[in-house]
């Protein structure tokens, strides 16, 4: 068994949403004991597939103590009403929204 009070160093690889939120996270529960490293490639291209489309983000923001306002002004993110997905199952005129 891990015995994660043991715990000194976390890496993880990938610095996408899921790497970063799992970094906060693990931030959260081991506060300063522990050293965390997020490795991000800069030769991997942002995927861009729309954060807010995750419907507990806010709940998550909030969970870490991170202002929704002062996360949008820092990260230039936009407050999205809503997306359409074009092509849903066959076609251009085949809208899922």
């Amino acid at each position: 068994m891990v015995n994660i009070g043991a715990l000194r160093k976390i890496c993880i690889v990938g610095g996408g949403t899921a790497g970063w939120f799992a970094a906060l996270h693990m931030r959260k529960i081991f506060n300063d004991q522990v050293d965390i490293t997020v490795i991000s490639s800069p030769e991997k291209p942002i995927v861009g597939v729309g954060e807010e489309g995750i419907l507990n983000f806010i709940d998550a923001l909030h969970h870490l103590d991170i202002p929704l306002l002062e996360f949008m002004q820092q990260t230039g993110a936009v407050n999205k009403l809503g997306f359409v997905y074009e092509g849903w199952r066959t076609s251009k005129q085949d809208d899922f929204y």
